[in-house]
């Protein structure tokens, strides 16, 4: 096993660090299972996340963020590898609904699972995180999508488009409003259906 903190002395292309704290790695080799299991976790707001890969795929994505930083450096490194995380959320969350089978994910469904993801994920740091990784609108998430695509990480059919991505909520709200009190939230509603 091996950890790596990243903190804010190497913050800038290919660093991995948030606003809110230090991201712990730690790396766990499954010889048997000739993978790696990466747990990611920050220990001030108790966020973690976890998923079981083969070096292979661990370097061929890695390899894949570091090529699209040197091109795009708009969105942190960490961004990418949730949003990994946020289709095989949805990926997963779409099979229980189909009978077991995956299918294609559309891109508004995958603004939806990035949100619940964050949400269930980061509670109500899920905004905070997401701005410290500039995602902040859905159109966002789709730059990231076909950055992915463009690096053969992500598959695409013909009738995906980077519009698909385009204003299909407010991202930045979505993971704002769940937490306000209550009164604030029905203003919000009345308001927003009003206009």
């Amino acid at each position: 096993m091996s950890d790596e903190v990243w903190t804010p002395a190497n913050r800038g292309a290919g660093s991995r660090q948030s606003v809110v704290g230090p991201i712990l790695a730690r790396k766990h080799e499954d010889s048997s299972r000739k993978g790696v299991s990466v747990t990611l976790e920050c220990p001030l707001t108790g966020w973690a996340a976890s998923c079981m890969v083969t070096y292979m795929q661990a370097m061929q994505f890695e390899k894949s963020v570091v090529s699209i930083l040197k091109r795009d450096n708009r969105f942190d490194p960490h961004a990418y590898f949730f949003l990994k995380e946020a289709l095989d959320f949805t990926l997963k969350r779409i099979s229980e609904t189909n009978g077991g089978q995956a299918r294609h994910v559309s891109g508004p469904e995958l603004l939806e699972g990035c949100r619940d993801y964050a949400l269930e994920q980061f509670g109500p740091m899920a905004s905070t995180l997401m701005t410290e990784w500039s995602v902040r609108k859905c159109q966002d998430v789709g730059d990231m999508v076909f950055h992915l695509i463009e690096e053969q990480v992500f598959g695409k059919q013909e009738s995906d488009k980077k519009e698909d991505f385009s204003e299909v909520f407010d991202f930045e709200a979505s993971l704002i409003v769940p937490f306000l009190p209550k009164g604030r939230r029905m203003a919000l509603k009345s308001s927003a259906s009003e206009g």
